[in-house]
């Protein structure tokens, strides 16, 4: 339950962006509409102050609609099970479980709301009834590819964007391995080159200033021996040892 001045400034927000996000063609949806960031960045007392991501919309509701009680009604969701998902920051609302009661309020999605209002017969709000209709469904977004990603680094050493000491690696731009390796494509023993000590848990052993090309050269480079979990999922051994050379 949200207290009375909280609730006057959610009135505000809604008051002031709504003309803004009822014409479809004209916003941004993965940004606040102008009045609302102008309120958030400005105004000290303001739910959202300081923020660029917050709930601004208001769910209209019919005063003699239903109470909206718990209810195992699901709207759009991610594969991870998260039941209030968004395509995007107009997708979701606070809402008043009561319709006379101001500072009963939720929050929820367009989806949901949507599937609850229609079963319920309450059909008020049609902007929100035909943004929620016009709403992607979730979809899961391709991680890069390591060897893409080195790739485009080595173009830009190239080119002279990133400087030349650097070539091969750079500690403080290292493209980040975001793709999952299924275990039973790994090797029973895993040698990684660990010249900057990344694999320490402790960042005072860590060393971000040393050239690659220098550390090859002075033989600097560490190589530490993995063994992966086994095919049965059963840790066999983190780390073996490392050797430097």
């Amino acid at each position: 339950m949200l207290s009375h001045p909280i609730e006057l400034s959610l009135h505000s927000l809604e008051a002031n962006s709504r003309a803004e996000y009822t014409d479809f063609s004209a916003i941004n949806p993965h940004k606040l509409p102008k009045s609302v960031q102008e309120q958030c960045d400005n105004d000290i007392h303001c739910v959202g102050y300081s923020k660029n991501r917050i709930i601004f919309r208001v769910w209209p509701r019919d005063p003699k609609g239903l109470a909206i009680k718990p209810s195992p009604l699901r709207g759009k969701e991610a594969a991870n099970g998260l039941d209030l998902w968004g395509a995007t920051l107009y997708d979701f609302y606070h809402v008043r479980r009561l319709p006379n009661v101001p500072n009963y309020i939720t929050n929820s999605t367009g989806s949901r709301l949507a599937k609850w209002m229609r079963q319920a017969g309450e059909l008020t709000a049609k902007d929100e009834l035909f943004w929620a209709d016009k709403e992607e469904d979730p979809k899961e977004i391709p991680v890069a590819d390591i060897g893409e990603l080195i790739g485009c680094y080595d173009t830009r050493v190239n080119l002279g964007i990133f400087n030349q000491r650097w070539r091969g690696f750079d500690p403080s731009r290292n493209p980040i391995l975001q793709q999952r390796i299924p275990l039973h494509l790994l090797p029973q023993k895993l040698h990684v080159h660990d010249p900057w000590n990344k694999l320490s848990i402790d960042q005072g052993d860590t060393d971000h200033d040393t050239p690659w090309l220098s550390k090859v050269g002075n033989r600097r480079d560490t190589i530490r021996t993995l063994f992966p979990l086994s095919r049965t999922g059963r840790q066999r051994s983190c780390v073996e040892g490392a050797e430097t050379g």
